[in-house]
């Protein structure tokens, strides 16, 4: 069964630089920092969400994507999931329930561990 496409986490500014082009495809990736000295978390475990395929196929018709934000504490797992851009109820607590999950390594701040929100696009249209 497929599920939507889940990209690696990236805070809201990686966003918008990944927005001006696709990098090319790396097996690890780099990591994020910010003006600010601060190193983005990086995904370790991030399934996709089991949906199923009548809800899946709705989604997509849809043409809508999923946004969720992450707050990763410092231990790299999710403290919390806060749907910011919805497609459907049953869809978003898939998901939500997913990213309760998922596992990242801590963002960092001069080498120390620090909470993070995270800014997660999920993208059903893909498959």
């Amino acid at each position: 069964m497929a599920g939507p496409s889940i990209p690696p986490a990236r805070s809201a500014q990686s966003q918008a630089a990944a927005a001006a082009g696709p990098a090319p495809p790396t097996s690890q990736p780099a990591a994020v920092v910010s003006p600010a000295g601060v190193v983005a978390p990086a995904a370790v475990f991030q399934p996709q969400p089991n949906v199923p395929p009548e809800l899946l196929d709705l989604v997509r018709r849809l043409h809508r994507t999923s946004m969720i934000d992450v707050l990763i504490n410092e231990r790299g797992t999710v403290d919390s999931v806060t749907v910011t851009q919805s497609v459907s109820p049953a869809y978003d607590k898939l998901i939500v329930a997913a990213a309760r999950t998922w596992r990242y390594t801590p963002a960092l701040k001069d080498g120390i561990p620090i909470k993070f929100v995270s800014t997660v696009v999920i993208n059903a249209s893909e498959k």
